[in-house]
């Protein structure tokens, strides 16, 4: 049996994900990042949002839109 990620491509799908921070918001956008998704990561402490934004954008360089 293969990679189960492999039947949950995300690729050219975009994710918005509330309460991103921490706990399962962070998961779920570290998982569908992983699937291929562009993920937005939005959290009522912005700090905790940029640093999952961080963690998901991994060491691709900032494109156009992405707020540092």
């Amino acid at each position: 049996m293969g990679d189960p990620m492999d039947l949950f491509s995300l690729d050219g799908k975009v994710a918005l994900v509330t309460g991103a921070g921490s706990g399962l918001g962070r998961q779920f956008s570290e998982v569908m990042a992983e699937a291929g998704a562009d993920v937005a990561c939005a959290d009522i402490d912005e700090e905790s949002a940029r640093a999952a934004a961080a963690v998901v954008r991994g060491p691709r360089p900032p494109r156009y839109g992405d707020r540092l």
